[in-house]
């Protein structure tokens, strides 16, 4: 396999970077009223260290309080790291009814759990949620090895996406600083260029110089085609994903990129997720957007506000030539002696007076802060946040909320598809890589596992057909009061399996079709052999009655001497 092309890698960053530039100048704004430390300009090494520098042009924490309880809310409600908030389901005929491959699957989703609760992820994607409502996109980076998993979240601005034939992020190019001590550590120092290596000053102070690191993930056209790839090859460089980092100036005359180092992936690492997104564009939109001229309002009202309450505590004054050089006392108490020639009037007055309509103005404020919060769902993920997680069931949000779901419905579903299913398909992968999964049942050949959600929102967006269940079943139950044969249309085992499987219930929890085959065969031996022991003993109950029912006068033959005398003469 030849060299990567660190030329047309770097240009193709400098393309996706062109295109990346309206949205820049989005995320910076969106980011200095609502999640300062989310966003940096590339290229700038700068911007890394005055993250965290105070924004002197915040006077209202609204906007940052909004998208704070929308990620708690969301983390609550989606990736809730005290209840199972995903569940593997297997497809087809064959295995679905089996217990040993429901068990098997039962294994690999606690197996599963076990890894991510003692990775770092529960921890990024607090910080994912934020950024998805903030820039509308967040960029998860994850890797596995025999130490277990981490994730990295992107900063926006940091990293420049491209998608597939269908909008999904199959290319990601970010950059990021490292140290020459960090550069060394990761790479080795034979690896970085020899200008470098043998700088003088670089050796001295290791730790006091940053340089921009590029690393892209992108599709390798010569393995990938027509969809379809080996994967588990011996040589990095022929995976299907090509890996590459590199720096933008190497030893050559021309100063071309020099590679770190090229390896590659059998699955895309990264996790490029959108809040909501336009046909044809690469990054999404977010309510943060939406409500963006509010969060700017609100700043101008609270900074107006101030300026106001400075004026009216010290307004302009307007002194008496025969003061200046000797001051006025304005501390409270404080005494200016002025001159006798006054006659009583004032020797210092306000230069004017500063009427403001604070009510109208705190009015204004709450509608500004109310539009805020709307747009951030505040009000649904509030109710994530602030009810008492073990009493309120999905029924309840559902009931309470079931309005709002809907406006929230449509993100989740992009979660799942562009964030939870990419992402537990790389942790089978890797689990499997790793020899982390139990032993497969032969049954399982060929079969299809797929994902299903049971975190309290996703429950609440499937309630509606629960309900619907309930309500059926219930008239069902009604009707069969006034015509019995109604019960015939109901299948009772399938209503049981699709109310358990849109409730969450793990699978172990439920009979496998074969036990409740042997279950009913018994019960039906059973039936019918008390069937046969009833009707014995009313056979002899009879027998009994007729032999001592005398036919006739007394003493001469019962009734059953006589039936069976007659059944003799037949």
């Amino acid at each position: 396999m030849a060299k990567a092309d660190v030329k047309f890698i770097y240009s193709r960053w400098l393309a996706l970077k062109e295109d990346r530039q309206e949205w820049m100048s989005k995320w910076e704004e969106v980011a200095k009223y609502f999640y300062p430390n989310g966003f940096r300009k590339e290229g700038i090494l700068g911007e890394w260290k005055k993250a965290h520098a105070q924004k002197p042009d915040i006077f209202d924490s609204t906007p940052i309080e909004a998208i704070k309880t929308l990620a708690s809310g969301m983390y609550g409600a989606i990736t809730s790291p005290s209840r199972p908030w995903f569940t593997l389901r297997l497809q087809g005929f064959e295995a679905e009814g089996n217990h040993e491959a429901k068990m098997y699957i039962d294994e690999v989703e606690e197996r599963m759990r076990v890894i991510l609760t003692g990775s770092n992820f529960y921890n990024v994607i607090r910080t994912a949620y934020m950024h998805l409502g903030g820039f509308g996109t967040a960029c998860v980076y994850a890797t596995f090895d025999m130490s277990g998993m981490h994730f990295e979240i992107l900063p926006a601005g940091s990293y420049v996406f491209d998608v597939d034939k269908i909008g999904n992020v199959d290319t990601v190019i970010r950059s990021f600083p490292m140290s020459m001590r960090q550069l060394q550590m990761e790479f080795g120092e034979e690896a970085l260029p020899e200008t470098m290596r043998m700088s003088e000053s670089i050796k001295k102070n290791p730790d006091t110089v940053r340089y921009t690191v590029y690393h892209a993930v992108m599709p390798r056209p010569d393995i990938i085609k027509n969809g379809k790839y080996q994967k588990q090859t011996i040589n990095a460089q022929e995976r299907p994903y090509a890996s590459v980092y590199f720096m933008q100036n190497g030893d050559s005359a021309n100063r071309s990129p020099h590679i770190l180092r090229e390896s590659g992936f059998d699955v895309f690492p990264y996790f490029g997720v959108r809040w909501d997104v336009n046909a044809g564009e690469v990054y999404g939109v977010s309510p943060a957007m939406d409500c963006l001229p509010d969060a700017k309002m609100i700043q101008n009202i609270n900074k107006n506000l101030l300026s106001a309450v400075h004026l009216a505590i010290k307004p302009p004054l307007l002194a008496s030539s025969e003061l200046q050089g000797r001051g006025v006392n304005l501390i409270p108490g404080g005494i200016t002696y002025i001159n006798s020639s006054y006659k009583g009037s004032q020797a210092v007055t306000p230069l004017y007076n500063a009427h403001f309509d604070y009510n109208g103005a705190m009015s204004m404020l709450e509608n500004h802060r109310a539009q805020i919060n709307k747009a951030m769902h505040v009000d649904l993920f509030r109710m994530f946040v602030d009810e008492d997680r073990r009493q309120i069931t999905a029924k309840e949000i559902t009931s309470k909320e079931e309005e709002k779901l809907v406006l929230i419905g449509h993100v989740l579903e992009r979660l799942q598809s562009e964030l939870f299913n990419p992402l537990i398909d790389w942790l089978y992968y890797n689990m499997g890589k790793y020899n982390m999964l139990p032993e497969a049942p032969e049954i399982l050949q060929g079969s299809t596992i797929k994902v299903e959600y049971t975190s309290a929102l996703a429950q609440a967006q499937k309630i509606a057909s629960v309900r619907s269940i309930e309500q059926f079943v219930a008239f069902a139950g009604n009707t069969a009061g006034i015509n019995p044969e109604i019960l015939d249309n109901v299948n009772f085992d399938k209503i049981a399996k699709r109310y358990s499987e849109n409730l969450g219930v793990e699978a172990g929890l439920l009979r496998s079709d074969n036990e409740v085959e042997q279950i009913r065969q018994q019960r039906q031996q059973e039936q019918q052999a008390m069937q046969s022991q009833q009707a014995m003993a009313s056979m002899a109950d009879t027998a009994n009655k007729l032999g001592n029912t005398p036919v006739g006068s007394e003493g001469q033959e019962s009734a059953l001497d006589a039936m069976i005398g007659g059944m003799g003469a037949m």
